[in-house]
Formats: structure tokens, C-alpha cells, sequence
């Protein structure tokens, strides 16, 4: 391998020691030259950009942490306000889901129970956005937590075969 480098070499070795020292001279200021651009383009530039790119992010981070921290107010507030998590005195949890339903104007196709503390529902043609609407309630109201969601498209638009499975905080 060496030796083929080296026989490679020759000619161009040769040309160069029959240049004048002039020549030489400033030819290899055009090589060092070359070598410090291609350096810059390879190293310099993408660290720079790379440089710039964790400092804007930084700054994001910063604004995205001020805002949280001047709103951690408000969200406590709001958390403190929310849904207690019970149901209502002698009301089982598949009534409360029911009636929350029936309140929004939601036909619920098949509702059953999966367990002591979650309830399995099914909706057909059900508008989505009624139904996100829904859950935002029964979370509100009853503080019940989605632990599956499925939605399926159905040609009308804006409609959706839905199954989801409503689940008390554990």
C-alpha cells in the first residue's frame, strides 16, 4: 500500500521540485489556504451552527419555564377547583356516566362495567367533538380519567365510531 502511494507520488513530486521556489512558494500558500477552508467548512461552520441552534434553545427553555412559573398560580387554582373524583352519594359510578352522557346530549350505543372502578363505552356516529366534550366533563365533574381511547372514521364527516373506557384516579 505504501509502495503504490509512493509510485503514485512520483510524477507530482517531481513536478513540484521542477517548479521555481516562487512557484512553490505560492502554491503552497494556495494549499494552506485550501486546507483552512476546507477545515472551516468541515468543523468551524457546523459547530457554530450547532452553537446557535443549543442557544436558541436555551433561550426557549427559559421563556417555556418563566411562563410556567407564572402561571403555576393559576394551574393550582384551577387544579384545586377541579372535580373531586367522587361520584355523588348512592350514585354508582355507570349511572354517573350515564347521566353526564344524557346531560351532553350523548347516545351512548353500549355502556359496561370493566371492573369495580372503570366502564367500558361505546358510541357509533358519534360526533367528536360532542364527545371530547364529554370526557372534558366527566373529568370535571365526576374527576374520571380516560384509560383508553379508540376512534374509528365513518364516511359522514366530523362522525366516528368510538370506544373509550372511563376509569376512576387510582
Amino acid at each position: 500500500m505504501k509502495l503504490l502511494l509512493r509510485q503514485q507520488m512520483q510524477p507530482w513530486l517531481a513536478r513540484w521540485q521542477a517548479l521555481p521556489s516562487r512557484d512553490q512558494r505560492a502554491l503552497g500558500g494556495l494549499l494552506v489556504f485550501f486546507v483552512a477552508v476546507v477545515v472551516w467548512m468541515a468543523l468551524v461552520s457546523p459547530l457554530r451552527a450547532w452553537v446557535d441552534r443549543a442557544q436558541a434553545d436555551a433561550a426557549e427553555a427559559r421563556d417555556d419555564l418563566a411562563w410556567m412559573q407564572a402561571n403555576a398560580p393559576a394551574a393550582r387554582r384551577a387544579a384545586a377547583s377541579a372535580g373531586t373524583g367522587r361520584l355523588p352519594a348512592g350514585q354508582s359510578l355507570l349511572a354517573a356516566v350515564n347521566g353526564s352522557a344524557r346531560d351532553a346530549g350523548i347516545n351512548l350505543q353500549r355502556f359496561e362495567p370493566d371492573g369495580e372502578h372503570r366502564v367500558r363505552v361505546t358510541l357509533e356516529n358519534a360526533v367528536l367533538t360532542d364527545v371530547l366534550r364529554w370526557i372534558v366533563l366527566v373529568e370535571q365533574r365526576h374527576g374520571l380519567v380516560v384509560e383508553n381511547f379508540s376512534a374509528d372514521s365513518v364516511p359522514q364527516p366530523g362522525l366516528a365510531n368510538i370506544r373509550l373506557t372511563l376509569g376512576m384516579p387510582r
